[in-house]
């Protein structure tokens, strides 16, 4: 990637090229009234929930238009960047069901759409804002501008610039140049700012002249995000932009660019911040705020976009949680869209979590997905593990997962959970058999065990009912109290000390399965 030393730059400015290329991007209609949307990150690592709550409220509010979502990559800090996270992220977001009209992944006719792609065109606009006496050069050196934030912070005022190199000579900028002194271009932040709206916070007024003139194209060459993003929404025709509230305070600089350029600004809406349960806010160096924390748990799209639901509004409709994506574009509503900062519901995780996976079972083509899925997990950890003993034991048909699944909706929150110990019985014999009967008494229960599940071979609907009656029968041929003879059968069935009950387990593990793992218990004990 081509970095732009103060030198190229000076030249760059003095002899500006690519007019053709510019020509291509100033000839864009701004007329139509198509809504356009940009999730503009920076690719400087995982993509967390804030990041995915934004990119989400711009798909839907595009997609509930009949607009565009745009992905434009902003990565123009060159110190952050991190490679392959846009790749990561471009991921992620399909992972998550947000579809791109327009992005690196597959293009556009307002591309490129990564900025650091873009620099000859940043340049441009840069020069011209210059010409117009919108933007200077700035020589101040670092340990200057760090003189005067100490200065500001020990008088207790508002850290800026002082805007000394606002009125330097022609002569003056030319001999500095000439020198090879390193030099940043500032825009010039107008005396005072009208009041502008905010599509959530309403009407909004910020006073930028303290905090000086910003820098718009720093000493390497690359654009800020003041500039870049400005003359990215212009030419991509970004009518609306949908972005955290940090970024409000920002928005009076953007708009006066706007304005330099005569141009028409896009509509601005901030989204209120997502809090931690202690009311902090959530840190991107949190683990558990990484979108890929939870997808490699097992949770589904669904189920995060559901959790981002539940904090901040913007809904017209009573547990958005509990829709998919596609449903809630047409619930989306921005002026339902809370002013403070919220918490997501987390203690509802693994509610909504159940939720979307017993909805994806009903689907077909989703419920051939999972049973696939589970099928490759259960493969895996049997060839991973020490177990690998029992993988010819294991039921890997469509038929036995679906009814495992169906059976364990309710017990799990990803599908992982399917082997670990507490359900690894569904899957492989039990590795070991505890007996605590003498092995006459237990071979004999076992026996007769045997020969009263064969009679219910041919039920086709047996069901827990029939099987207690069963079972104490056995238990009282016995002379077995029913919670030793259960231990005893727990024991034969799953190798676990507690678990569903034992006529549920027969259920789940089927009349062939059961008198195949009873067979393997008296081989066991004869041992």
């Amino acid at each position: 990637m081509k970095l732009f030393c103060a030198k190229y730059l000076s030249k760059f400015l003095q002899y500006p090229r690519l007019k053709t290329q510019v020509y291509k991007f100033s000839t864009c209609s701004l007329t139509s009234q198509n809504v356009r949307v940009r999730f503009a990150p920076s690719p400087t690592g995982f993509l967390h929930l804030g990041g995915l709550r934004t990119a989400l409220y711009n798909y839907l509010f595009a997609k509930s238009r009949n607009g565009k979502f745009l992905l434009r990559v902003e990565d123009t800090d060159q110190i952050r960047f991190v490679p392959g996270a846009t790749e990561k992220l471009i991921d992620i977001l399909n992972w998550a069901g947000i579809q791109i009209d327009e992005g690196p992944s597959i293009g556009g006719n307002r591309g490129p759409y990564i900025q650091s792609e873009r620099i000859d065109l940043y340049h441009h606009y840069v020069n011209k804002l210059i010409k117009s006496g919108s933007a200077y050069h700035c020589f101040c050196s670092p340990k200057r501008l760090d003189l005067l934030r100490k200065e500001a912070t020990r008088r207790g005022q508002t850290p800026g610039y002082d805007n000394k190199c606002r009125n330097l000579s022609r002569d003056e900028i030319e001999r500095r140049k000439y020198n090879s002194e390193k030099f940043v271009i500032r825009f010039k932040v107008p005396d005072e700012m009208k009041p502008w709206n905010d599509e959530i916070f309403g009407l909004m007024k910020h006073n930028i002249k303290d905090e000086g003139d910003p820098v718009i194209v720093k000493a390497d060459g690359f654009p800020t995000y003041h500039l870049a993003n400005v003359v990215d929404d212009h030419l991509m025709e970004i009518t609306h932009v949908l972005r955290g509230v940090e970024w409000q305070i920002s928005t009076p600089k953007h708009i006066a660019m706007f304005e330099a350029f005569g141009w028409t600004p896009p509509h601005y809406a901030h989204l209120p911040l997502i809090l931690n349960k202690d009311q902090t806010k959530m840190s991107k160096r949190q683990d558990d705020v990484h979108v890929e924390y939870y997808k490699e748990r097992g949770y589904l799209s669904d189920t995060l976009i559901g959790l981002l639901t539940t904090g901040g509004g913007g809904f017209n409709t009573k547990n958005p949680e509990f829709m998919t994506i596609n449903e809630l574009t047409n619930k989306f509503d921005m002026k339902l869209i809370h002013k403070k900062s919220s918490r997501l519901q987390m203690d509802r995780l693994d509610e909504i979590q159940r939720f979307h996976f017993g909805q994806k079972l009903i689907d077909v083509k989703a419920r051939e997905t999972i049973v696939s899925e589970v099928r490759q997990i259960i493969t895996a950890h049997f060839k991973n593990s020490s177990d690998l003993s029992n993988i010819n034991s294991v039921e890997l048909s469509d038929k036995y997962i679906g009814k495992i699944l169906d059976w364990a909706k309710e017990r799990i929150t990803n599908i992982n959970s399917l082997v670990s110990s507490e359900f690894l019985f569904l899957w492989s014999l039990p590795p070991t058999i505890p007996v605590d009967l003498s092995s006459q008494a237990a071979k004999k229960a076992i026996k007769d065990t045997l020969e009263s599940i064969s009679k219910l071979e041919d039920n086709k609907e047996l069901d827990t009912v029939t099987l207690v009656k069963v079972l104490k029968t056995t238990s009282k041929l016995n002379n077995l109290k029913y919670p030793q003879y259960m231990k005893l059968l727990r024991s034969s069935l799953t190798g676990l000390k507690e678990g569903p009950s034992i006529a549920e387990v027969i259920l789940i593990l089927g009349i062939d399965q059961t008198k195949s793992r009873l067979e393997y218990a008296l081989e066991a004990i004869e041992r």
